[in-house]
């Protein structure tokens, strides 16, 4: 898209850049300049408005493989989600020298993806970029234009590409060799290039009742070889399974490609009854999405409630609660523990509030699975899709010290994601505090909470007036891995202000998002992680410092209960007790 349309399509939405007092300049920061704050003299790659026409540009000579980055609207703290502008979500689009591409990009947490060209083989890329203004005069998007002439041509695509499965008897079509002709299907099912697209297909497909398994096949116009598309199991040795129903939310996963049919794994449609399946493939970034036209409804439309069963060993199972949205088409289970010697856990998924459900209110696997994750490091998708009446899966896991993260990201209408990790893989003996009072200092150790427990860390710091904002880090030297934060999203805050202490919630394993104590004027502040359960818990304590608090009366003693959440009124029972900034097991 050529700047002039940009500056059309601006015009067309009804914004005005004469609405808002422009910046005198925009600022590139990215893996080219070392991800510097915009304040220091390197990091400055500014982009002016020389023709005054409302589109900053700039040209800069980036190295191969360092694409990426984002966009400020001023010299001022990256960490400010006022500032910068981000992609909204987290792509790798390629950029050709006879091909520029043209993204818009947003401020905060609903840009906070970085922008990444993930073919860049370095030279000269210009940016033009143009800001689009809400009414009151402020940046609403901006609009991205990136020319490279450095970069090679963009290759051909495929005129078509074909569904073949078990409805076809994996039979090929035969393609014709002039390309004005069409291909003899042989009961495959024609997906066509989109129109003004250069990689993306579309196709609503009619897909017999009682199919199951299908894959994708074309002929590489750039070398005549074949190409055969499936699903991408990772390490399970079974394909890819879910299921698609009418009005929900449909399925969005990897593509893998290979010159044989036999390297590479069909889709799986579990509960498949006929009629049409909306299939989109991106061919460059391999990703394929389907949506169901219609077919059988959706069976959990109307739940208000969904739970997870965990049994840990032999020990008495726990039931917890699943994030679902508002449509409850989408939920999330994020399970984190530490274990000195665990073997085994299963889990079962219900809709009813009972450690002993109905058959009918489960769902699970098909089949009782087992999933093996004896060995260090590992992460593994799971080889299924959970259904109406499923069986629980039970993971092995390493007999000595290592952690345990289960994380289920999915839709119930198209299955789940497993992810596993032994403590080779992620420690799990630190926890450190990362953030403005030891100066955003991704290195300094200097802030380290105590461990208490298997996966369970506190300390009180004392900390500066204004200085509250952090995350933790199970390990340092890499701002994106090992982080414990308050939200999924780079940059993303959740505000606290002094009347909502004490404070508990939960956290994101993974996480880049801040905690911040918009108000804090000061003092100490007692801080309990608890990354078994995935709380986190903050107290403001009276007396001012570190020292003073280890000399606090024995009424100043905390109490939590065995999963690490606080108890104000202790009855009797076992608790954990915390007092002068040591803790021991009580019975009451």
């Amino acid at each position: 898209m050529k700047k002039s349309l940009l500056l059309a399509c601006t015009a067309l939405l009804g914004v005005s850049s004469a609405l808002a007092d422009a910046p005198e300049a925009l600022y590139l920061v990215g893996g080219f300049n070392g991800w510097f704050t915009p304040d220091t003299e390197e990091a400055l790659m500014p982009l002016y408005d020389e023709d005054g026409d409302g589109t900053y540009s700039g040209t800069f000579d980036i190295p191969a493989d360092m694409m990426q980055f984002k966009v400020f609207t001023a010299a001022t703290d990256w960490y400010s989600t006022d500032s910068f502008f981000g992609s909204y979500t987290e792509s790798q689009p390629k950029l050709y020298s006879d091909r520029e591409y043209s993204a818009f990009l947003y401020s905060g947490a609903t840009g906070g993806y970085n922008c990444e060209v993930s073919n860049w083989q370095g030279g000269e890329v210009t940016f033009n970029i143009t800001p689009a203004y809400d009414d009151a005069g402020a940046i609403s998007y901006l609009s991205l234009n990136l020319v490279a002439p450095t970069q090679p041509a963009a290759p051909l695509m495929p005129k078509q590409l074909f569904c073949i499965g078990d409805f076809n008897d994996w039979a090929l079509p035969e393609l014709p060799e002039n390309e004005d002709e069409d291909a003899v299907l042989n009961g495959s099912l024609a997906i066509d290039l989109a129109e003004g697209s250069f990689d993306v297909y579309w196709e609503d497909l009619n897909i017999p009742a009682g199919s199951k398994e299908f894959m994708f096949y074309t002929i590489n116009p750039n070398n005549g070889e074949a190409v055969y598309f499936g699903s991408n199991p990772k390490e399970a040795a079974t394909p890819v399974s879910f299921c698609l129903y009418y009005l929900a939310p449909g399925y969005t996963a990897e593509i893998v490609s290979a010159s044989s049919r036999d390297n590479v794994l069909p889709f799986v449609i579990y509960n498949w009854q006929g009629n049409h399946i909306s299939t989109t493939i991106t061919y460059e970034n391999q990703k394929v999405s389907f949506g169901a036209t219609d077919g059988p409804a959706f069976p959990l439309k109307d739940t208000d409630k969904f739970y997870a069963i965990l049994t840990l060993d032999d020990q008495e199972p726990y039931m917890t609660e699943v994030d679902m949205t508002d449509t409850n088409m989408f939920w999330h289970l994020n399970y984190v523990g530490f274990y000195d010697n665990l073997s085994k856990m299963s889990v079962i998924f219900t809709t009813e509030a009972s450690l002993t459900p109905s058959e009918e209110s489960c769902w699970g696997a098909p089949e009782a699975l087992e999933i093996d994750l004896s060995s260090a490091g590992v992460s593994k998708a799971l080889p299924t899709t959970f259904i109406p009446g499923g069986k629980p899966i039970t993971f092995t896991a390493p007999g000595e010290g290592y952690r345990l993260k289960l994380t289920i990201d999915a839709q119930l209408v198209t299955g789940t994601t497993l992810v596993t990790a032994s403590s080779d893989d992620i420690p799990g003996t630190h926890l450190y505090l990362v953030g403005a009072p030891q100066g955003w200092n991704i290195n300094d150790d200097s802030m380290e909470l105590d461990k208490i427990g298997d996966g369970i860390f506190h300390y009180t710091f004392d900390i500066p007036e204004g200085q509250a904002q952090f995350r933790f880090y199970t390990k340092l030297g890499d701002w994106r891995y090992y982080s414990i934060g308050a939200a999924w999203e780079d940059f993303a805050v959740v505000q606290l202000y002094g009347e909502e202490l004490p404070y508990s919630s939960y956290l994101c394993d993974g996480g880049l998002g801040n905690w911040e104590i918009t108000d804090w004027e000061g003092g100490a502040l007692y801080m309990r992680v608890n990354l078994k359960d995935s709380t986190v818990y903050f107290e403001k304590m009276e007396d001012s410092g570190v020292g003073a608090i280890e000399e606090a009366p024995e009424a100043d003693a905390l109490y939590f209960n065995l999963q690490g959440q606080r108890v104000m009124n202790p009855s009797e029972g076992l608790y954990i007790r915390v007092v002068n900034g040591k803790s021991e097991k009580v019975m009451l």
